[in-house]
């Protein structure tokens, strides 16, 4: 029988099949058993699902499809095939989401993966809205099982943050899209955070202090690499191949001037293949950045002019 609910659902253990009818307010769900929606399998705006142990929903796009204001996960959930979560205003992950459904971050959402946060069982999570990866424990996420993380908005990177994959899955994607930024400002020059999932880049990639790893840079026409100079510069490491396109975008710091022939290595590589096309923001008072390439690095270089 359809239900009509805008209070809490706890689901200790087993299996809770429920229709949510017509006229339901902003229910909540927690426990850690499983909650299996029938008939539509859309959720009011405004749920929010917190520890649950699976949150089923049907298999067809159109009747999987959940709008959510907020999705918390803290334990366990899973999103089945063909299924779609969107959240409008805020997603957290400290848990486990195990696809292989889709979870869209909507635009002008915010949220955050922390603590032992996982994308398993070949989850996409779509953000356009602003993500954060936290450093809190061990590592801020990890991607498995062929999982997709894929960012149209701003993935926010913190210090000491850690994305690991699973066993070189190649399925395992961070992917930066067109118009997309992903952007590392640590809060000192040896601060350091490490992507070390598969990275398909198209969009911007920031460093603006301190180190960034990623395992490689295969960049595309549409990338912009930006990276912060000053006396402490930051530096993009890339621990097997960086292949260079697009634009490199040079922010120098404010008031800072340094002498004529100054180096500065704002990328290292295992291996380097093409250059930027373009470069922006080389120009300073009276002087300039020449930027050069090893096969191993990118190289700016103070000349007069």
């Amino acid at each position: 029988v359809a239900v009509q609910d805008s209070g809490t659902v706890t689901v200790g253990q087993g299996i809770l099949y429920l229709d949510l009818g017509v006229g339901s307010g902003t229910p909540a769900f927690t426990g850690s058993g499983t909650v299996a929606l029938t008939g539509s399998g859309s959720l009011p705006t405004g749920t929010t699902v917190t520890g649950l142990g699976t949150l089923a929903i049907p298999g067809s796009v159109s009747a999987g499809t959940m709008n959510l204001s907020n999705l918390a996960v803290s334990g366990s959930l899973t999103v089945n095939a063909g299924a779609t979560i969107t959240v409008a205003n805020t997603f957290t992950d400290t848990g486990v989401l195990i696809g292989p459904g889709t979870v869209v971050l909507g635009p002008g959402s915010t949220g955050s993966m922390n603590l032992r946060a996982s994308l398993n069982g070949a989850v996409r999570v779509v953000n356009k809205g602003s993500e954060t990866a936290l450093a809190t424990g061990l590592y801020s996420g990890q991607i498995t099982g062929g999982s997709v993380f894929e960012n149209v908005g701003t993935l926010t990177v913190e210090d000491n943050a850690l994305f690991l994959p699973d066993n070189g899955d190649p399925g395992n994607k961070l992917i930066n899209d067109t118009g997309a930024s992903i952007v590392f400002n640590g809060s000192a020059s040896n601060s350091i955070a490490q992507i070390m999932v598969a990275v398909q880049d198209s969009g911007t990639v920031t460093v603006g202090q301190g180190i960034l790893y990623f395992p490689s840079f295969p960049s595309t026409t549409t990338s912009t690499l930006t990276m912060g100079v000053s006396a402490t510069p930051a530096r993009l490491t890339v621990s097997g191949a960086a292949n260079l396109k697009g634009t490199l975008a040079i922010q120098t710091k404010a008031g800072y001037l340094p002498t004529i022939g100054k180096k500065i290595t704002i990328l290292t590589t295992a291996s380097r293949a093409g250059t930027f096309a373009t470069v922006t923001g080389a120009q300073m008072t009276g002087e300039h950045w020449a930027v050069s390439y090893t096969s191993t690095s990118v190289v700016l270089t103070v000349a007069a002019g």
